[in-house]
């Protein structure tokens, strides 16, 4: 969804959460080559790589990795009303999670690397050190997983709050920006959950439940305070660019940081991210509030 071909209504696929499938018709079902189960759907906003809506060239340019190089004047708003993909925003959550080891170096380490662990198009390839490790021995005690969500970025979040207030991309709940356990590189989502329980919990993984059974959060020691640093992250790369309206670098998602966020460039800041500012953490606290939706392909 996003950066691609244009798909007929009849072409339109929907991934539903594995713990669903009786509310999908048998004759609509359709299973891919990853064992995720598929629903087509009546309609869906796609658009074609260079129209202007979200590839960035006449082409549709995409980058020696596979992933789609999105248009440099796409901002987050107009992601809002025209994808259900976080994947749009890999540009600027790169940005972000830069600024955040800038902030607190060291935290993060990446997940990419692990054996036999597949991550979602949309998966941000980190986590907490020790989260990143205990991952590591789920996967080598249970077997092999897919993972479709793990470190968030404060524009994902909010790109997943916004779709929920709009009643879109199936979002049915969803913690406000800054709130979210992702945000802190604590917690990741499997579509796998059903056979990778018993593994989670014997290395120090909790269950959320079925109010959002594909996922997991990790208890274990050695962890770090991540409260308010994806926000504080946004504040210094907006305020980088944009010296000439400035808003308080406080770690608070207030309106000014909200109004900021929605015109931010989807491909990241010209400025970017740099290590050379030192600044006084944040102290607000995580609010236990996860996101519970109809899973996309991409895994958002």
């Amino acid at each position: 969804v996003g950066c691609g071909i244009s798909l007929s209504a009849e072409q339109a696929l929907v991934e539903e959460v594995a713990s669903r499938p009786s509310q999908v018709d048998e004759d609509a079902k359709e299973f891919m080559p990853e064992g995720y189960l598929f629903d087509p759907i009546d309609s869906v906003d796609l658009f074609r790589c260079g129209d202007g809506e979200g590839c960035a060239g006449d082409d549709g340019i995409v980058s020696e990795a596979g992933e789609p190089v999105w248009n440099a004047t796409l901002v987050v708003q107009d992601a809002i009303e025209r994808y259900c993909t976080t994947s749009v925003l890999r540009g600027l959550s790169e940005q972000l999670i830069e600024e955040v080891e800038c902030l607190r170096p060291g935290t993060m380490d990446r997940i990419d690397t692990l054996s036999d662990l597949w991550l979602g198009s949309a998966a941000l390839p980190y986590l907490q050190t020790n989260a990143a490790a205990s991952l590591n021995d789920v996967i080598q005690r249970g077997g092999g997983m897919g993972v479709n969500s793990s470190l968030r970025s404060l524009a994902q979040q909010y790109l997943l709050y916004e779709w929920y207030l709009a009643g879109r991309c199936g979002i049915s709940l969803a913690a406000s920006p800054g709130r979210s356990n992702h945000e802190s590189g604590l917690a990741v989502d499997t579509s796998d959950y059903n056979a990778r329980r018993w593994a989670f919990e014997a290395e120090g993984w909790s269950w959320l439940g079925w109010s959002d059974p594909v996922h997991f959060d990790y208890l274990g020691s050695g962890t770090v305070n991540l409260s308010g640093l994806s926000v504080l992250a946004f504040q210094r790369l907006w305020n980088r660019e944009h010296p000439e309206d400035p808003i308080a670098e406080d770690g608070v998602y207030g309106n000014q940081t909200r109004t900021r966020l929605a015109r931010a460039p989807v491909a990241g800041f010209a400025a970017g991210p740099s290590c050379a500012e030192t600044v006084e953490e944040p102290a607000s606290s995580v609010e236990s509030m996860e996101v519970y939706w109809y899973r996309q392909p991409d895994g958002i």
